[in-house]
């Protein structure tokens, strides 16, 4: 009786629409929302042969910084690829293998349309405010011997003082205009229109 019941569920398909990973046809699918299938599938152990796969795998996630990733077998070898990454290669025609990057800064948001390729100057671009701001605006600061707001600005390497400003929403303002110039759809505003 047991025997038929571990024939059973090594028949269990999956319900959602599965499509192969580039680079590991045969051995893994994913879905759209990012579930990884690892085919059922015979390996050599210890001599032996030992059927495996034929399941949902279990993302982990990692706690440095914050994505969900996939331990993924093949010939011999593990690689641990990010989920996000796992979605470009496979949904994205010319993914060219860079730095993915999520649109709205959540690294649980795997959505196809949150996802993106691009340089590492981009992605630095598109992090979030810095644990040591003050003024609760990216790019705005307080300048206490003349007891104004100054705003200042990066970009490639450079760094550009944009003025003094009686009040910091003034100063906040003053980076929204010159970062959309200076850095197109990958600025961060402190006032997203």
């Amino acid at each position: 009786m047991k025997q038929d019941n571990k024939e059973e569920s090594s028949r269990i398909k999956p319900v959602v629409q599965l499509y192969p990973i580039p680079g590991y046809e045969n051995l893994y699918s994913i879905s759209k929302c990012g579930q990884v299938w690892s085919h059922e599938r015979k390996i050599t152990n210890n001599g032996g042969f030992q059927t495996i796969g034929g399941r949902f795998l279990k993302p982990s996630l990692m706690k440095r910084d914050g994505r969900i990733n996939f331990c993924l077998h093949k010939d011999g070898k593990q690689s641990v690829l990010q989920v996000a990454r796992l979605l470009l290669i496979t949904f994205r025609e010319g993914f060219g293998g860079g730095v993915v990057d999520h649109i709205d800064r959540n690294r649980l948001n795997n959505e196809l349309s949150n996802l993106r390729e691009v340089t590492n100057r981009e992605n630095r671009l598109n992090s979030g405010m810095r644990s040591t701001n003050t003024s609760g605006f990216r790019g705005v600061s307080r300048y206490r011997s003349k007891q104004k707001w100054a705003a200042r600005i990066q970009s490639e390497g450079e760094s550009y003082h944009i003025g003094y400003f009686d009040s910091k929403e003034d100063a906040a303002l003053a980076y929204d205009k010159v970062a959309k110039e200076l850095h197109g759809e990958f600025a961060m505003l402190n006032f997203p229109i």
